[in-house]
């Protein structure tokens, strides 16, 4: 049954409005003065959470969250003076300057191991004792 069969058994109910809220969608009818339904429908948009958990990185990509992490603790640290942070860096993860990835394009270069020694040198440098 497509959704014009549908619209045409609702002409023959006794409604003023129905409201079928999922949890992608909201779905309502509203019936016109002159008896025939209206129908409007509403996507919900995706939800973020859903987008993270569900990221499809290539192998050995730091995640979404990661990148954030990183790129959040070093301009905070460097107060987003990109020279003296791609200089850390290139010292940190012994690159040459050239190599080392500029953060705004961290969301598709960054790797699990630089995040690694980025966040590992930057917790010991603030005295962040870790659990693990």
């Amino acid at each position: 049954m497509d959704i014009l069969e549908v619209m045409d058994k609702l002409k023959e109910l006794d409604y003023d409005e129905i409201i079928l809220d999922g949890p992608d969608f909201k779905l309502s009818l509203r019936r016109k003065s002159n008896g025939s339904p209206t129908v409007s429908v509403s996507q919900s948009p995706a939800r973020i959470i859903d987008t993270v958990v569900n990221e499809v990185k290539e192998p050995g990509l730091a995640s979404t969250k990661q990148v954030k992490y990183v790129r959040d603790v070093m301009v905070r640290e460097f107060d987003n003076n990109d020279d003296q942070l791609i200089n850390y860096l290139a010292h940190l993860l012994e690159l040459p300057v050239f190599e080392v990835p500029h953060p705004a394009s961290w969301d598709d270069t960054l790797t699990v191991e630089m995040a690694e020694a980025i966040l590992n040198d930057w917790e010991r440098r603030q005295g962040i004792d870790k659990k693990r």
